[in-house]
């Protein structure tokens, strides 16, 4: 008898990001790609008409976000393990993305023998999460609190997370709106809302928060 095929579903919502992970993914002789999807929405219908053995997600997606997908699907096959692979570098979506359930993250810039290695790790039941990501959760985790008030970046939500740290990066309304794919009100909601739990007094202020945020975390 030949080896067992693993089934692995894409979620992304490049198609052509889609189109590489399945080239990596079926070169190898224990791997198939069993469907793809470029939103929440489309991959939890596809997930359920075909139950991969394991599912790979990004965290920007269309509508609702990566990490509520995680969510759903943890919810819905609690031994399904989900692989984050996201072009963030924050520890924070890490941690975000194992508090819902993921079992796997890897950043988009890392080497394509990376992705191979935490498919198969995650298939045999264990964790993978890069070294310098580890240590840097560890890190904040152990970091005393010293009776400060709880960061207020821990009570946004996932898309309130995604747009601080657009922001931060520089990113205008308009270019936040076209890489989220959600309209420009949406955007302009969220910023209030942003604005509200980060007590800043303008959106100038806001963007400032944002951006020392994003360069605090490039230094770590």
């Amino acid at each position: 008898m030949g080896e067992k095929k693993y089934s692995i579903f894409i979620i992304d919502d490049h198609p052509l990001v889609r189109c590489g992970y399945t080239y990596l993914i079926e070169y190898e002789s224990n791997l198939q790609v069993c469907g793809e999807a470029g939103s929440v929405d489309e991959a939890l219908i596809k997930i359920r008409a075909s139950v991969p053995d394991l599912v790979i997600t990004d965290i920007s997606l269309a509508g609702a976000t990566g990490l509520e997908l995680i969510k759903s699907v943890c919810a819905e096959w609690p031994s399904m393990p989900v692989l984050v692979v996201s072009m963030y570098e924050e520890s924070d979506y890490a941690w975000r993305s194992f508090k819902m359930g993921a079992r796997g993250y890897v950043v988009k810039r890392e080497g394509t023998g990376t992705l191979i290695h935490a498919i198969n790790t995650l298939l045999k039941g264990g964790v993978h999460l890069s070294e310098d990501m580890a240590r840097t959760i560890v890190t904040d985790f152990q970091r005393p609190s010293n009776g400060k008030m709880v960061d207020p970046i821990d009570r946004l939500t996932e898309r309130e997370m995604e747009i601080f740290q657009q922001c931060g990066q520089g990113l205008t309304v308009q270019e936040i709106s076209e890489t989220l794919h959600i309209s420009t009100k949406t955007v302009d909601t969220h910023r209030a809302s942003l604005r509200s739990k980060m007590n800043a007094s303008s959106n100038a202020e806001l963007v400032r928060m944002a951006v020392q945020w994003v360069s605090q975390r490039r230094t770590r």
